[in-house]
């Protein structure tokens, strides 16, 4: 998971003075500051709401770990010149995010390596009610920047990493490894608002105490296929959700493409097919195998040979256009 962020943004936190910019690293980083980063999905746990969904209905949710965790091999101390500290204890427990710098919409790092983060409970000082979250910067390989991302006592895994301003301290040493931060963290995708146009959704990550939600995040209902229910595909890495608005356009239904245990043998492909005024295919393509590449491939050349869409219309004029098609396979023994 990246944490985009803009190279303006200030530093989150209370009371910070004295602070350096960052570095941008321009040598590659070594492979401890590289590679996987953020959430991993628990694909066992993934839970579709299959019935009516409506506004405030949990359309998903799942479990997440740390893709990659560590520990803190010797204590960390970094103090400015105006007494301001940052205390890393030894044996600390860290995990690796990602934060990439833009500016006009493009990243300026030519090097983006991770960063690794540690929850301290009682705060960087030692001393504050809730808990903060210390992200550590590669710069060199003498040289991080310490960030501070106050929670106090919220949910502490989606630290706010801006970059652009912090402490300058070393290079700490992490010791890779499995690590038990004793929370079960959970990820919830909810329906916020739910129109003829689009439906607006919002991730929600806990810890079993504490909730942090992500910006919302709007989609528009598909509406390629004349006369036939309006279509969303919600899609991640891990998996895919398909949605049919109800005509009153308040609920709708759900169902997860290619659920590795279905209660069906079934299996589908969506295919992405640009169908032209006469209603032909021109061409194709397989957004969402179904697991099978020869059924896939056979269905998308069955497409493009043989089938005759009706095609959109636009001021009463046909007009070429993509569209979103589903094929599902019966699987038999």
């Amino acid at each position: 998971m990246k944490c985009f962020v803009l190279v303006i943004l200030a530093l989150c936190c209370s009371g910070c003075a004295s602070s350096t910019a960052y570095h941008l690293p321009k040598t590659p980083p070594p492979p401890s500051w590289t590679g996987q980063s953020g959430f991993r999905v628990e694909p066992e746990s993934v839970r579709v709401n299959t019935g009516t969904n409506s506004v405030g209905s949990v359309l998903v949710e799942h479990d997440v770990s740390l893709a990659r965790t560590g520990t803190i091999k010797k204590a960390i101390h970094v103090e400015t010149r105006r007494g301001r500290r940052i205390v890393i204890p030894e044996g600390s427990k860290a995990f690796a995010v990602n934060a990439t710098m833009y500016r006009n919409g493009k990243s300026i790092q030519r090097f983006d390596a991770i960063e690794w983060c540690v929850v301290l409970p009682n705060g960087f000082r030692r001393e504050q009610p809730g808990s903060a979250t210390v992200c550590i910067a590669w710069e060199t390989d003498t040289s991080s920047l310490y960030e501070v991302d106050e929670q106090h006592g919220g949910f502490a895994f989606l630290p706010t990493v801006s970059l652009s301003g912090g402490l300058r301290g070393p290079v700490p040493e992490i010791e890779e490894g499995p690590v038990d931060f004793g929370v079960r963290l959970k990820k919830q995708v909810v329906i916020t608002e739910l129109t003829d146009e689009e439906i607006t959704l919002e991730s929600r990550f806990s810890d079993g105490t504490n909730v942090k939600s992500l910006p919302l995040r709007s989609y528009r209902w598909d509406t390629s296929k004349s006369g036939s229910p309006q279509q969303l595909l919600f899609k991640t890495p891990d998996f895919v959700i398909a949605m049919n608005r109800a005509p009153d356009s308040k609920s709708l239904e759900a169902r997860r493409l290619n659920d590795p245990t279905p209660v069906t043998n079934e299996r589908t492909v969506l295919l992405e097919l640009l169908v032209g005024v006469d209603g032909t295919v021109k061409d194709g393509r397989i957004a969402v195998p179904s697991g099978s590449p020869s059924l896939d491939e056979k269905a998308l050349e069955e497409a493009k040979r043989a089938w005759k869409l009706t095609p959109a219309m636009e001021n009463g004029q046909p007009k070429e256009q993509w569209g979103r098609f589903t094929i599902t396979f019966k699987l038999v023994d």
